[in-house]
């Protein structure tokens, strides 16, 4: 079922691999959700979830991803993460400043209200 608040932040922060296994999605929010936590987290390599887990451009990695629907890839890195878990710590502190970075509401917010305004030639 459905899990909120105080329990679902419980479930992120200790969580020792956050995998989402998707192979269709929009903005994959769920897992801006868990890097936020800093939740290591493991994706399918599907386009929405590289643009979150590239998103810095490769300058700092922010997670791991498998090839999509390839199970043996997935159960390799799953493997793989638990195995390394400094490296899956680094990742996760990695994702959290890139997340709380460029996914932080009252910058959106701002930037959304000038469109508004702009549209509206109030400016």
């Amino acid at each position: 079922g459905n899990v909120y608040n105080g329990r679902l932040s419980a479930l992120y922060a200790n969580c020792a691999l956050f995998v989402l296994p998707s192979s269709v999605e929009g903005l994959p929010i769920v897992l801006i959700e868990a890097m936020k936590h800093k939740a290591p987290a493991l994706a399918s390599d599907i386009p929405e979830n590289m643009e979150i887990l590239d998103g810095d451009h490769h300058s700092r990695q922010l997670g791991l991803s498998f090839n999509n629907k390839d199970f043996d890839s997935l159960l390799r890195m799953i493997r793989f993460g638990l195995s390394h878990p400094q490296r899956l710590k680094r990742l996760a502190e990695n994702a959290c400043d890139y997340v709380n970075k460029e996914y932080n509401w009252q910058p959106i917010v701002k930037k959304t209200e000038q469109v508004y305004l702009q549209a509206l030639d109030l400016l």
